[in-house]
C-alpha cells in the first residue's frame, strides 16, 4: 500500500498511529526548490520519531532539470553522511524511479529477513 502525503499540512493531520507498521517510506526533494530539503529532512525526523527505524529512500526528483537545480552536492553531505539513501529522478522521463523502488524494496527486504533471524523465525 502506497500513502501520498504531499506536503508538510498532510503530515501533521496524519496521526503516528496510522504510520506504526510501516515497512518503509519515500521522501522526495524537488531538486529546483531548496526548501524541499530542509523540509524533507524535518519530515523524516519526525516520522522517525513517530515509527521508529524502517527503511527509507529520498528521492532527488527533476533529474532531467539537473544544471538548473536550487540543491547542491555540498546540500547532501550530512544526508550521505547519515547514510541516507539517495536516488535521482524524474518524475518527466520516468529516470531513476525503477531504481527507487528496487532499491526500496531491497532495504525492506534486508530488514525483513534482519527481524526474522533475531527473532528466531525463519524466513521462506
Amino acid at each position: 500500500m502506497l500513502w501520498d502525503l504531499a506536503g508538510e499540512d498532510a503530515l501533521t493531520t496524519v496521526k503516528p498511529a496510522q504510520l506504526k507498521g510501516a515497512s518503509g517510506y519515500i521522501l522526495v526533494v524537488d531538486g529546483l526548490r531548496r526548501q524541499t530539503l530542509d523540509a524533507v529532512i524535518d519530515l523524516q525526523r519526525r516520522v522517525a520519531e513517530a515509527i521508529a527505524t524502517v527503511p527509507f529512500v529520498c528521492v532527488l526528483n527533476k533529474a532531467d532539470r539537473r544544471e538548473t537545480w536550487e540543491v547542491q552536492p555540498a546540500d547532501l553531505e550530512p544526508l550521505v553522511a547519515q547514510h541516507w539513501t539517495l536516488v535521482e529522478t524524474s518524475a518527466k522521463t520516468g529516470s531513476g524511479v525503477e531504481e527507487l523502488f528496487q532499491t526500496l524494496t531491497d532495504a525492506m527486504m534486508q530488514e525483513h529477513n534482519v527481524s526474522d533471524s533475531t527473532s528466531g523465525a525463519v524466513a521462506g
